[in-house]
């Protein structure tokens, strides 16, 4: 290379220079935006938040939140105003009778308008309220509603779903000391009655649990993490609400499996999932392989250096690869996934959040097609509002 034209230019090798460093870093001393940053009021003020949902529940085409208080025996429903800001609807809180654990929303009662499923920890019993459309509930003629009959209840989840392909939910609960899953079937009117051999046996201490088609028939499957089993129960649906254990099934999965969430990981149209741990810092990354089972994924377990709760599977920034979004602790972590189920993190990533983060919801908060995040953070008394940074 002929030097010398450069050595007479100083000015071309500093240009020359700077133009490395903008392609290789962008600007010199700039870092990649946050993908998530804090909301306008963000934290709310909830007292001693748990579960939480999120579902426009006054028909405004914005997707409101409903958090329970267990401490307060309550449930605050705040509205949102289209841009990512909550307010506490005109009849928050929802006060109850009972201490508030698990929670759903759906319309059961098929008049167009989401309602509201309540169980407690310590009850075989859910309670459902029929929502007005204007952000307000009022108990069902039939609630509440008994899932199964025993002497250990203990409410580990409850989910709102179509199960036997009628286009009416039904409802579905994770029985943590009997080791069981219930399966009510809805009329579409706000009904429910146990599905033929419902409960249905998993392993012992079973924890929330995910829904998908997991064989590739077309029906719903079961996928129920076993905390003191170590191990993911596999649960095949016949699409008229009955479950039978895979072949497969139960799936050594990792030591005390806790929050679990399905998704399609490589891009092989089959359904994978992520699992948390208890007491752990990492989450393990299953590959569904079809007829052969499930193996974990090269990445697997996953290091996020702070414990990890809730998890969802979305894609969160827009590039059709599915991504990892967990409660972890005091934070959200994101991990963006590369389409191949291998995973890092985002910019900004551990997001702060509160003490004791341990539920949240993924939603477009703000109307502007990207995803947002909102966290519970029971030690802190606080909700975090977290929206698309970029």
């Amino acid at each position: 290379m002929n030097t010398s034209f450069l050595s007479r230019s100083p000015w071309i090798v500093c240009l020359a220079a700077g133009l490395f460093l903008w392609s290789a870093c962008g600007v010199a001393g700039q870092t990649s935006p946050p993908l998530l940053v804090p909301a306008p009021g963000s934290p709310l003020s909830v007292p001693a938040p748990g579960n939480l949902a999120a579902g426009d529940l006054n028909g405004d085409g914005y997707p409101d939140l409903v958090v329970t208080s267990g401490k307060e025996q309550s449930i605050t429903i705040l509205v949102n105003d289209g841009r990512g800001r909550f307010n506490s609807a005109s009849n928050s809180p929802l006060r109850l009778r009972f201490n508030p654990g698990e929670i759903a929303l759906g319309d059961v009662n098929g008049d167009g308008n989401l309602d509201l499923g309540v169980a407690t920890h310590d009850s075989y019993v859910i309670s459902l309220f029929a929502g007005d459309g204007k952000g307000g509930f009022k108990p069902t003629p039939d609630s509440p509603v008994s899932t199964r009959q025993g002497r250990r209840p203990h409410t580990h989840d409850l989910v709102f779903r179509d199960l036997n392909e009628d286009r009416k939910l039904d409802v579905l609960t994770v029985n943590s000391d009997d080791g069981t899953v219930s399966v009510l079937l809805g009329d579409g009117a706000g009904n429910f009655a146990p599905a033929d051999s419902s409960p249905f046996a998993v392993g012992r201490s079973p924890y929330p649990l995910a829904i998908g088609d997991i064989d590739g028939d077309g029906k719903l499957d079961l996928l129920v993490p076993n905390v003191e089993d170590g191990d993911v129960s596999i649960m095949l649906g016949d699409g008229r609400g009955h479950f039978v254990p895979s072949g497969f099934s139960p799936l050594k999965a990792g030591t005390r499996g806790y929050f679990i969430a399905p998704g399609d990981l490589n891009n092989d149209s089959r359904l994978d999932f992520v699992v948390s741990h208890d007491d752990s810092t990492e989450v393990s990354v299953w590959l569904n392989k079809g007829g052969q089972g499930f193996q974990a994924a090269p990445i697997s377990p996953l290091e996020l250096n702070n414990r990890a709760f809730q998890v969802a599977v979305v894609d969160m920034n827009k590039d059709s690869k599915l991504d990892l979004v967990l409660a972890s602790n005091t934070s959200v972590t994101v991990m963006l996934g590369d389409g191949r189920a291998n995973f890092s993190a985002a910019s900004g990533s551990p997001f702060p959040a509160g003490k004791g983060t341990w539920r949240l919801a993924v939603a477009d908060l703000n109307n502007d097609a990207k995803r947002d995040v909102v966290c519970s953070n029971l030690e802190s008394d606080t909700v975090t509002i977290l929206i698309a940074g970029r």
